[in-house]
C-alpha cells in the first residue's frame, strides 16, 4: 500500500492512500488548541497498524506523532484496561477494587467494537475514548464476570453499586463512556483528538447527539467539553453514595450532531 501526506493547517497531517483516506496522523504543538473540520476514522486496526509499523509519514524533527483508529488492536487491550482503571479508579474504587481484580474485570468487559484510540507511530497505545449505544458498550460486563473474578457473593454486592452508574442511552444518541490518555501522552492533544473523533463516529452511525456525564472533581474535563461545544443540561447528586464514588455530583452535557463539511 503506497502513502503520500500533505500538510495541512495547524500541523495536521492526512495520510492519504489509492484506495481514499485511512486516518489521520497528528503532529501537535504544546499549549495548542485544535480547530476541527474534518476527521477521518481508518477502517480497521490492521491498516492503521500498517502504517505504524511502515513509518509511511515521518513529522519534522521528529516531534511526537499519533493516528486515531476506530477500535483497539489486540495487544492494546491489556494497557487501555490498566490506563482506564487508573483514570477512574477513585470513582470504582469500592465497586471494583482492589486494582489487580478491578483491572482483571475490565479486561474481561472491554468490547473493543465501541472505542476509538491513539496509537503513536511506533504502536504504543496512548489513549482510548469508550462509547455506549443501544448495541453495547466500551466497558460492559456481565454478573457472570463480576463472579468470575470476585465470587458469587462479592459480585452481587458490587453489581448493585456498579448498576447505580448505570446510564441508558436512547436510539438517537451516541453515551460517552470516558476518555482515557495515559500520562506520558498528555499534553499533545490526545485527549482532543479523541473527542473529535467520537463526534465523527457519531455522525458515521446517523446519530444526532453525543452525551457525556462529566464529574464535579474533575473541572478540567468539563473545562474541555465546554471549550467543544458541549452544554450542561442537568446534575444528578450522589447524596449519602457520594463518598462510595468519590463526587457529590455530575453534571450531564449534550452537543448535536452536523455533518462535516467534505
Amino acid at each position: 500500500m503506497r502513502c503520500t501526506a500533505k500538510r495541512l493547517p495547524n500541523d495536521r497531517v492526512w495520510s492519504r492512500a489509492t484506495d481514499g483516506l485511512l486516518g489521520v496522523i497528528l503532529r501537535p504543538s504544546a499549549g495548542r488548541d485544535f480547530s476541527w473540520r474534518r476527521l477521518v476514522l481508518a477502517p480497521s486496526p490492521h491498516d492503521i497498524a500498517e502504517i505504524s509499523r511502515r513509518a509511511l509519514i515521518d513529522v519534522a524533527n521528529n516531534e511526537p506523532s499519533f493516528t486515531v483508529m476506530n477500535g483497539l488492536l489486540p495487544e492494546h487491550l491489556d494497557p487501555a484496561a490498566a490506563a482506564y482503571w487508573h483514570a477512574f479508579s477513585r470513582k470504582l474504587r469500592f465497586p471494583l477494587g482492589p486494582s489487580h481484580k478491578a483491572v482483571a474485570f475490565i479486561r474481561r468487559a472491554l468490547d473493543p467494537d465501541h472505542a476509538i484510540s491513539a496509537v503513536s507511530l511506533r504502536g504504543d497505545f496512548l489513549g482510548v475514548a469508550g462509547f455506549k449505544t443501544p448495541s453495547g458498550a466500551f466497558v460492559g460486563g456481565t454478573f457472570a464476570d463480576l463472579a468470575r473474578v470476585y465470587g458469587t457473593f462479592s459480585a452481587t454486592i458490587r453489581g448493585l453499586l456498579v448498576g447505580t452508574l448505570e446510564r441508558r442511552c436512547d436510539d438517537r444518541t451516541l453515551l460517552m463512556d470516558g476518555i482515557v490518555v495515559r500520562p506520558a501522552a498528555r499534553g499533545m492533544g490526545v485527549g482532543t483528538a479523541l473527542l473529535a473523533a467520537i463526534e465523527q463516529h457519531a455522525v458515521n452511525l446517523g446519530l444526532k447527539q453525543i452525551r457525556l456525564d462529566v464529574i464535579d472533581t474533575n473541572p478540567r474535563a468539563r473545562a474541555l467539553y465546554e471549550r467543544q461545544g458541549y452544554e450542561a443540561r442537568s446534575v444528578l447528586s450522589t447524596g449519602p453514595l457520594g463518598a462510595v464514588f468519590g463526587f457529590a455530583s455530575a453534571t450531564t452535557m449534550y452537543k448535536s450532531t452536523v455533518v462535516l463539511p467534505e
